[in-house]
């Protein structure tokens, strides 16, 4: 039975990861059904949300549509699991990001995309080896927009992080990446003034891919922004935002969703032939684990007790 988030507070509901997801979180199957329903029954290509804010364009396109909201479109691998997902369940992917937004060394998600790690599988001992390269001075660019940073050779970050993603992901459109810095900054100022409008896209316009992290210094997002927004959209309108996991509930907030394939690295060095003729010969894997498993059948004892709770890949 669907927990409510009016009848707890937001403290205990962030306590409880099973009720959160239960409050918060549809089924992707489900979600595209219930889209598919509500966009019939209204007007769902109109140009205002039911709560007034305006529906930016990409989103008055043809769909079904699903959205992940990243202050850069990247090909690290949440962003890689959501294409697919996206792909296979028939969803238009539109990537909505933040280029006004400011570069923040205390945010992990932020922090990422100045300091990229590549993962290129597990130790002896069980341990990721990941490479990280740091693209500026992450320092002297501490509060800086997004849009006003270069990195290495003088190419925009942006730019970067779009090359990575063509390579990565060339079935994404180029109508795919949409900079909605301008349309955020209408709503309000910072993330509470904008997120009820961005939560409100989701009743009948789109599926949201998103994973609210309950631990660490992301769970005061969640409890302070998210959730307020959440509710005030669902008491007020009497429906259910569409919001999917971007990321597998068994390896929720990992950072591993944060890290890039390793073969990535020819864009900054070099990178290993295992994986590039893994992905030649149609090899799927979603987590370390089932790298291992797949790619290393033989790998150490203490890799393969990583993987022996893991389900099978998810197809």
């Amino acid at each position: 039975m669907e927990a409510s988030t009016s009848d707890l507070s937001f403290t205990d509901l962030t306590a409880n990861r099973e009720r959160f997801g239960a409050s918060v979180y549809t089924p992707l199957e489900e979600a595209v059904v219930t889209l598919r329903q509500r966009q019939t029954r209204g007007s769902a290509r109109s140009d205002r949300t039911a709560l007034g804010a305006a529906v930016p364009a990409p989103l008055r396109g043809p769909g079904p549509i699903a959205v992940l909201f990243r202050q850069i479109g990247s090909a690290n691998y949440e962003t890689r699991r959501v294409v697919r997902l996206a792909e296979e369940h028939g969803l238009r992917l539109v990537i909505f990001e933040y280029h006004a937004d400011r570069f923040l060394t205390r945010n992990r998600d932020k922090y990422s995309l100045g300091r990229p790690g590549f993962y290129s599988g597990l130790g002896r001992n069980g341990g990721r080896r990941v490479e990280y390269i740091s693209l500026f001075d992450l320092d002297a660019e501490n509060g800086s927009p997004f849009h006003a940073i270069k990195a290495f050779r003088g190419e925009s970050l942006i730019d970067f992080h779009h090359r990575l993603l063509a390579a990565e992901c060339p079935s994404l459109s180029g109508d795919a990446l949409f900079d909605a810095s301008e349309w955020f900054t209408a709503q309000g100022t910072g993330a509470r003034g904008y997120y009820p409008a961005f939560i409100s896209l989701f009743l009948r316009h789109a599926i949201l891919f998103e994973t609210f992290v309950l631990h660490a210094a992301e769970c005061e997002f969640t409890r302070d922004v998210f959730l307020p927004a959440f509710d005030k959209i669902k008491a007020e309108t009497g429906i259910k935002p569409l919001i999917v996991p971007a990321e597998r509930e068994d390896w929720e907030g990992d950072e591993f969703w944060q890290l890039y394939p390793e073969r990535l690295q020819r864009h900054v060095g070099p990178y290993r032939v295992r994986d590039r003729e893994a992905d030649s010969n149609g090899v799927q894997w979603e987590t370390p684990a089932e790298r291992e498993r797949i790619l290393m059948p033989t790998a150490a004892p203490a890799s393969a007790r990583l993987t022996a709770n893991l389900v099978a890949v998810v197809r």
